[in-house]
């Protein structure tokens, strides 16, 4: 008896240490046919390290040599920056249209089978593409920002965590995550492949190496939750720092996980945050978002209850005044402020389903009233859905 706890011990560490190592498939660019090195590199191995088995894949070669695209029979799949942008000289354009097509049928059965889905940027000169993030998550889903700012605008350096999530089971401790590229003079883009015309024009990315998102989200549909925020400067418009912006998002889908991103994670070395996702215990993280949705739920009950109230006594109200009014006059007036009662029942009941059950999560329904009123307006910038 008095070594069976150290046995337990002993049994239980040892197999923790047997625990099977998850398998990382990493999606690249292809290859240059005559230099045989990837357009974009990808620093997910050097980044994960022994933490798992890494393999990179690129659906651009596999359909090129007619090879089966297997990427549903993996414990965590990443995108890697760009790699589906639709960028055609890189691939990316065949990778875009195979999350348009094979692909969602592909990334179900990898929720189905408890795996997780993580993106980094997908962009186009440092501005979030729209179409790729269609592509990967469904229509409707997320909403990046689409305007064209001024280069150094478009991107950041640092990022906090989203204040009414900072508990959430992938948040990392650190109170800022800032950018700590090992290299900040590497060749992201082989630009001799493009012409000699382009080396006059480095990439964005290639500029800025010590950028830790480019671009964030405007809109998230609901069960996204909002991990990560870009930390704006004075180099950025003002009229974006009325709001989060947030650069992660992540949702349960079935017995998985998807993460959404703007954010450059592996050449970023943001150790803390890539530690969480791998060892990542998906229950805990769908009972976080049950249990928040479950309030949330109740919130949005209780404002609709209150707009019921409301209405219900502007109605009888209106019926009392109706039946102990004899003024044929008065009854008239009264009789053309029911129908305008009929049209306030309409317009709450909508202004409650686009402020308050459809507003994202972790916005108040303050925020999501402000938002439409100073986002939808530009042009360039989404904002929230009509």
């Amino acid at each position: 008896m008095v070594l069976l706890v150290p046995l337990q011990r002993v049994f239980y560490s040892g197999s923790k240490m047997a625990e099977k190592q998850k398998n990382v498939y990493v999606l690249v660019d292809a290859k240059h046919p005559g230099k045989g090195v990837r357009y974009r590199p990808s620093h997910w191995v050097q980044a994960i390290g022994s933490r798992a088995q890494v393999k990179e894949v690129s659906i651009a070669e596999n359909v090129k040599n007619n090879t089966v695209v297997s990427i549903e029979n993996t414990d965590v799949l990443i995108l890697n920056w760009d790699v589906a942008n639709g960028q055609a000289i890189c691939g990316a354009d065949i990778t875009l249209d195979f999350f348009r097509s094979a692909g969602k049928v592909r990334v179900t059965e990898l929720m189905r089978n408890g795996g997780t889905l993580l993106v980094e940027f997908q962009t186009s000169k440092g501005v979030p593409v729209q179409d790729s993030y269609d592509a990967i998550f469904g229509l409707g889903q997320l909403e990046v920002l689409s305007e064209v700012l001024d280069d150094d605008a478009r991107r950041g350096t640092r990022a906090t965590p989203f204040r009414r999530f900072v508990k959430h089971p992938l948040v990392p401790a650190e109170s800022v995550l800032s950018a700590q590229p090992q290299d900040t003079n590497e060749t992201l883009f082989f630009l001799k492949f493009t012409g000699e015309e382009e080396k006059q024009r480095r990439p964005l990315y290639e500029r800025f190496q010590d950028s830790l998102w480019f671009g964030w989200f405007t809109w998230w549909g609901r069960g996204w939750f909002p991990l990560l925020c870009a930390e704006l400067s004075s180099k950025h418009p003002q009229k974006y720092k009325r709001f989060p912006c947030p650069v992660l998002l992540a949702k349960t889908v079935d017995k998985g996980l998807t993460l959404a991103s703007t954010m450059v994670i592996a050449r970023a070395n943001c150790t803390a945050l890539i530690e969480r996702i791998l060892q990542a215990n998906l229950d805990a993280i769908r009972r976080y978002h049950r249990n928040y949705l479950l309030l949330r739920r109740v919130v949005d009950m209780l404002y609709l209850l209150l707009i019921l109230c409301v209405l219900t006594l502007l109605t009888w109200a209106l019926f009392k005044l109706y039946t102990e009014e004899k003024t044929k006059d008065f009854r008239l007036i009264l009789s053309v402020l029911s129908v305008g009662d009929v049209w306030a029942a309409t317009l709450s009941l909508h202004g409650y389903k686009k402020f308050v059950w459809d507003r994202p999560m972790g916005f108040s329904v303050f925020q999501a009233v402000k938002a439409h009123f100073y986002i939808s307006k530009d042009r360039g910038r989404r904002g929230f859905r009509s």
